[in-house]
């Protein structure tokens, strides 16, 4: 079976923003799933031919090396999505293990980019997130459907494998807005980043983590939420860092989550700073601010212990909205020491991964004691916000 062609009940495409910070490796042979299985956080005896999962790949100390999104492509072909600052190095790292398996590991020649469809009011229940479809009947341009990004939204990645010569006159692709910043002839490179930071803030807004060059081994899977996603498979059998893993859920070890915040580039406060401007082009913000370098690897620092950080920023997006979800009380708390204006408010957004007590405590800062000041929004899942009782499991 392979995977099912789109029909017209998604409703319409209406922008597409291409991802050139994102690449596909392509696993094939008659091991292939035996091989990535042995691997990956997340089981794929049980992902369907039409459907896609995260997973995560670690070390073997437990923690991730790379986030990807991993499909069927067809018969013994499997595709992993992944940042592509990672995708080689995971390509070189994965083939000192393929040994006599029969497989071939490469990286593939793909475009990637992200699409909003909508101006359909059963679009929203058109697509499950984590369905897969194709285009055209045995066409290599794939969509992973991430669910629903507005009333009647949906959030899209679609991933052409070949040659960019492959989409054809009929392409309904083609026609469409491209985001203004795209990677296309005559863009500057800070306009291609600004066009894909759009995709990385809907990203933030949705919980999804990715892993990249500056964020590799420095999370074990539940630090970024991972096992909340449906990233992390506890019942399949061994891979790297599957120990770790395991004893971080089950033994009560866990004191760090991933949580959602905003915060404003110029040190500005919220209620007198952005709000109300035109959101800063990212780079021309970043460069304004004194504190750099603020971007994912970052350090985040809690008043308590200023020495010292508590946590890291797992991912940003600069210039765009808060979610109307911020808040200003001491649940979450890391709003309550600054007032936060009402709706959304240009500015910054990210994903940290902190301790759970400095979470609590409230008053975190990027880069340092005087960075940014954090104001917490609520992701779309329940965050667990005080360390699991430990729960060994019966064998």
């Amino acid at each position: 079976m392979g995977n099912e062609v789109i029909d017209s009940s998604v409703g319409l495409p209406t922008r597409v923003i291409p991802l050139s910070s994102f690449s596909a490796i392509v696993a094939e042979g008659p091991d292939a799933e035996h091989f990535l299985q042995a691997q990956l956080t997340n089981s794929l005896q049980a992902l369907g031919p039409d459907q896609h999962q995260l997973t995560g790949y670690c070390s073997a100390k437990g923690r991730l090396l790379a986030i990807a999104r991993l499909w069927r492509l067809g018969q013994d072909r499997i595709a992993l999505l992944l940042p592509a600052d990672i995708a080689p190095g995971l390509v070189k790292r994965l083939g000192m293990f393929v040994l006599r398996a029969k497989l071939r590991l490469s990286l593939a020649q793909a475009q990637v980019e992200g699409v909003w469809f909508g101006g359909s009011g059963e679009v929203g229940s058109a697509r499950e997130a984590g369905s897969v479809s194709r285009e055209a009947a045995d066409s290599e341009v794939f969509l992973l459907w991430l669910g629903a990004a507005g009333a009647d939204q949906m959030r899209a990645l679609r991933v052409s494998f070949g040659p960019a010569s492959q989409a054809s006159e009929a392409d309904p692709m083609q026609a469409l807005p491209v985001s203004t910043g795209s990677a296309s002839a005559g863009q500057s490179d800070d306009e291609a980043r600004q066009a894909s930071q759009e995709w990385e803030a809907a990203d933030i807004r949705a919980g999804l983590p990715w892993v990249w060059a500056s964020t590799q081994d420095l999370f074990v899977p539940q630090m970024v939420n991972l096992e909340l996603l449906d990233g992390v498979n506890f019942q399949k059998g061994c891979y790297p860092g599957q120990e770790v893993v395991a004893r971080s859920q089950y033994l009560g070890k866990l004191n760090r989550r991933m949580f959602g915040v905003s915060f404003s580039l110029n040190g500005a406060p919220r209620e007198t700073g952005l709000a109300g401007a035109s959101p800063m082009p990212p780079m021309q913000a970043l460069a304004q601010n004194p504190l750099l370098p603020i971007a994912p690897g970052c350090d985040v620092f809690s008043p308590s212990d200023p020495s010292q950080p508590c946590g890291t920023l797992v991912a940003m997006a600069a210039g765009y909205p808060t979610p109307s979800t911020a808040t200003t009380g001491p649940d979450p708390a890391v709003g309550s020491q600054a007032e936060t204006s009402s709706g959304a408010a240009a500015g910054s957004i990210g994903l940290v991964s902190v301790s759970l007590d400095a979470w609590a405590q409230g008053g975190l800062r990027l880069h340092g004691p005087e960075g940014p000041l954090l104001e917490a929004f609520a992701l779309p899942y329940a965050v667990p916000t005080t360390p699991q009782t430990p729960n060994r499991p019966k064998l």
